[in-house]
This record gives structure tokens, sequence and C-alpha cells, in this order.
């Protein structure tokens, strides 16, 4: 739940940043989104595209929303999974497929990865 940063400079080392931060226990998930049938495989399709939001206190609408990318600048890869903080010990999570089709996902726990598959949540 606390990422680190590797930088690598044209004509220069990598610099790695450590993130000395450690989240409060049960205020983060992280989530790989999965395709049917690929949760497993290797090379497993992701629906890259995909946004990842919380709701909390009921609202219909998430608060904070991450993408679900590997982009991010030229020559640079980023770790597609996303994580989220919560503020709740159940949180239930809003993801919109790249077609725009909306599932709701709700988690019994925090503090870990989920992998979520399209078609297993609540439309």
């Amino acid at each position: 739940g606390d990422p680190d940063l590797v930088v690598a400079n044209n004509n220069g080392p990598a610099r790695i940043l450590i993130n000395q931060g450690a989240p409060a226990p049960g205020q983060w998930v992280g989530i790989d989104l999965r395709t049917p049938g690929s949760e497993d495989a290797k090379s497993a399709h992701r629906p890259l595209g995909s946004w990842v939001g919380v709701l909390e206190d009921g609202t219909a609408k998430p608060a904070r929303q991450r993408r679900f990318h590997t982009d991010g600048s030229y020559a640079s890869a980023n770790d597609p999974r996303v994580l989220v903080v919560t503020g709740s010990a159940t949180p239930t999570l809003a993801v919109s497929w790249p077609d725009g089709e909306q599932e709701f996902f709700r988690l019994e726990e925090t503090g870990r990865y989920f992998t979520l598959v399209r078609g297993r949540g609540e439309p």
C-alpha cells in the first residue's frame, strides 16, 4: 500500500525513491482489473482505460477516482494496478469499464490487493 518510485535519467543513474510513510492499516485497497476468463492467465487481458472509484457514505458517485493504465510519459510504464484510499472497513468500489458500462464491487476487507473481474460485480 505504499508505492515506491523508480526514475530513469537520460545519460544518468537511475534513482529509487522509497516511500517511508506507512499507510494506516485498513485505509487502502489495491485493485487489479481483469476480463472474464483471464484472471489467472499470465498474459491476461487487462481492461486499460477503466476507472475505479470509492463510494462513501452511500453516495452514488465516487468522490475519488483512479484510472487503470500503464502509460505515463515518454518511454515510461507504470503498474496498472490502482491504489485507492478508503475510510470504510467494507468499501464499495465503482468500476467504469472502457465501453462505459459500470459495476459495483463490495469488498469485505481492506489493506490488501484484490482482483476484480468484469461481470462479477453488481450492475
